[in-house]
């Protein structure tokens, strides 16, 4: 029992070091927020690329989250934390918020992903963006190993059936199969 709370603890410190390292670039907010719409910017361009039909699903959609999250799983325990920015199609308006995520499934990753949820009903884009929602979940699995421009990653992600998701890896390490609650949460330091 003692070894489990040590790999736990351990566990929480390690997601703690990963979650600073997850958030956008900047002294002030002016910066932050600059550096929170070129992630989007960059995160959308590459995922369009990959996946061709995705532009299309986005412009049919009520709306879209790009998401850069730092993962950190060990055998069965995993968090992922990180920021993301949310685009209401309908209004053009930009949400900036923070995620964070716990994952229990068998496996290990340590990575920086990002990803985009597209939210295909109002209701599931006003859950999304309701403070008062609470937690989503969903699952995942993965199996990649990527550094730069070596490797390669394949996965799947399911958040709900009023959305698709995308999931890239962009550096690490990782092979699971996880159930995830999710948390993202309005940045009212950037919005």
């Amino acid at each position: 029992m003692k070894r489990l709370s040590k790999a736990i603890a351990c566990l929480a410190l390690c997601a703690t070091t990963l979650a600073g390292c997850v958030s956008p670039d900047g002294d002030t907010r002016d910066q932050q927020y600059a550096s929170a719409m070129r992630m989007h910017d960059d995160v959308l361009e590459t995922a369009t690329k990959k996946w061709p039909e995705l532009q299309a699903e986005i412009d049919g959609s009520v709306g879209y989250a790009v998401f850069d999250t730092g993962v950190l799983k060990i055998f069965i325990i995993g968090t992922a934390n990180g920021y993301g920015v949310v685009v209401d199609n309908a209004s053009g308006v930009r949400t900036i918020v923070d995620n964070f995520a716990i994952e229990l499934g068998p496996g290990i990753e340590l990575s920086n992903t990002n990803g985009i949820i597209v939210f295909h009903t109002k209701e599931a884009f006003d859950a999304a963006m309701d403070p008062e929602s609470g937690w989503e979940f969903g699952g995942s699995a993965m199996l990649g190993l990527e550094f730069g421009d070596f490797g390669g990653d394949i996965g799947a992600t399911s958040v709900g059936g009023e959305t698709s998701s995308y999931r890239n890896m962009e550096n690490g390490i990782g092979i699971h199969a996880s159930i995830f609650w999710l948390d993202s949460d309005r940045d009212e330091d950037l919005n």
